[in-house]
């Protein structure tokens, strides 16, 4: 067993994902929530998973996403998963931030810490493909128009977004966010 913030975790825990220092919510992780993370962190990405390719820094990459569609209604919810890499160890406590925009301005804010919270990307070891999904529900009364999913990241404890360089096949808006998704509401 290794103590981390004053509670016993299993040893074999770290081994397995790295290092992971669980502080979520000052417990230790159950069986489930390990199996959970484990089955989130790839060896390589899927074949069919849309590249993109921004880096975050010097230390994350947006290596790709996919979406369930790309048609919705007013109140749906729909997945879109997200690949991210790491390319070395992140520095402070950084958190992925998801805007879901639509016409006329509106805005929904889906910010998290990966893997439903369970693996945080200061966690992350180098070399490792994360695959994190995201839960998007379209508000009741949206606009007809193309709603789009922009992501980034940002650091909690400044509030200060980490650049983005737009490499691969990344969409960026000169906000420090790439482009993940995008949806037509008829």
């Amino acid at each position: 067993m290794r103590r981390a913030l004053g509670i016993a975790v299993p040893l074999a825990f770290f081994a397995a994902v790295g290092g992971y220092v669980w502080s979520f919510d000052e417990r230790a992780p159950s069986a489930a929530d390990r199996q959970i993370v484990l089955a989130n962190v790839l060896r390589a990405l899927p074949d069919d998973a849309r590249r993109i390719g921004a880096r975050f820094g010097d230390a994350i990459e947006l290596a790709a996403a996919d979406q369930e569609s790309t048609q919705a209604m007013p109140g749906e919810e729909t997945k879109v998963v997200l690949y991210w890499r790491s390319l070395a160890h992140a520095a402070g406590d950084p958190r992925v931030f998801a805007h879901l925009e639509g016409p006329g301005g509106s805005r929904t804010n889906f910010d998290h810490q990966p893997v439903y919270g369970l693996y945080p990307i200061a966690s992350w070891k180098r070399g490792e493909i994360v695959r994190d999904e995201v839960w998007v529900t379209f508000p009741d009364r949206a606009r007809v128009g193309e709603h789009v999913l922009w992501v980034g990241l940002y650091d909690e404890s400044t509030g200060e977004r980490v650049s983005v360089d737009a490499a691969g096949d990344a969409i960026v808006d000169g906000e420090d966010r790439v482009r993940a998704a995008g949806w037509r509401l008829p």
